[in-house]
This record gives C-alpha cells, structure tokens and sequence, in this order.
C-alpha cells in the first residue's frame, strides 16, 4: 500500500512538473577523438523535485513511459534541445557545426504527427534539421515498424540525423539494419 501510495503522488507530481519548470536539460559532450573537439551534445532529461530533489531518470523515465506522460516530457526535451543548440550556433561561429542528439521513446511513434511536430519545433527554433539526431532504440523500430519507418524517412529527407541507442541489447537482428538507413549505431 504504501509503495502503491508513494507511486501515485510522484506520477501526480510529475504530471505538474513541466508547469512548475522542475524540468531540466543537461548537456552531456560528444567529442570527436580523431579531431580532439566537442561536435555535439547528448540532451538529459532531469527533474528537480522542490521536495525530493534530483530525481534520477530511472525513477520517473519508466513512470512516465507508463502513464503516458512520456510524450509532453519528451516534446518538451526536444524543443529545449534544440533551442538550446541554436542559442550555441548564434553565439559564435564556432559553434554552427554543433549537433544535439535527443533520446525518443517508442510511444513518440505512436502519434501521427511526430514527423510534423519535429518539423515544427526545428522551424520554430531556427535550428538546422542536419543538427539533430534523433536517437531511437531497436524495441522502438520492433513495435512500430511501418509507422516508424514512414516517420523517420520523412525526417531523414529534410536532413535530420538518426542513431540507433542500445544495439545489442534487443532482438539484434542485423536483418533490421536494411529496414531502415541508421547514421550512428550505438
């Protein structure tokens, strides 16, 4: 009962944390070895609880895959990236080249208008479409293989960039790998 209860008020927590701006985005470096510099970001997901503090994203990611909330969670992780990096890109000419990769949940692909929607946020944001790579897991081309397919091909013309996260640890098969043309295996 009581973990039951403990549960329900954080996913009733959680459901307020965008509108309380508990929500923020780390900045994790990629650096290009050969090259010795940074060429892009890996966008995280992290929530501040005014009560719990930081809370780890394996303690409200699942919850909010579960109750539905991973969806307002992940747009507003992908808008704050990609804002985010055009913020960068304007700042100096050194840093127009900068990508920023963000994690996509499987469920994304569920909505008809994922394609749209992205397109509308790197619009809106002013950032170039080669400059975001979206990364999806293999469970994510699995559970919606035709959906995801059409979605991502739509994106992929426009420019953006395409990493499969957690290779290996699903189904594996290399077969999946000619469905779809991957940038970035990972």
């Amino acid at each position: 009962h009581e973990a039951a209860m403990q549960r329900l008020e954080l996913e009733t927590d959680l459901r307020s944390a965008l509108s309380r701006n508990e929500l923020v985005a780390y900045y994790q470096p990629i650096v290009a070895l050969d090259q010795l510099r940074v060429v892009g970001f890996e966008a995280l997901l992290r929530w501040f609880h005014p009560v719990r503090g930081l809370i780890g994203p394996e303690d409200f990611i699942p919850l909010a895959e579960e109750s539905g909330l991973i969806g307002p969670l992940s747009w507003w992780m992908m808008r704050e990236a990609c804002h985010q990096t055009q913020s960068w890109h304007q700042a100096d000419p050194a840093f127009a080249e900068l990508s920023v990769s963000v994690n996509i949940s499987s469920r994304l692909f569920t909505e008809p208008d994922f394609a749209a929607r992205t397109m509308a946020i790197l619009e809106e944001t002013g950032l170039p479409a080669h400059s975001l790579h979206l990364e999806i897991t293999e469970n994510a081309l699995l559970e919606h293989e035709d959906t995801t397919l059409r979605e991502l091909s739509t994106l992929q013309n426009l420019g953006v960039k395409f990493h499969l996260d957690d290779f290996g640890t699903g189904y594996s098969s290399l077969s999946y790998l000619n469905l779809f043309s991957y940038d970035t295996l990972k």
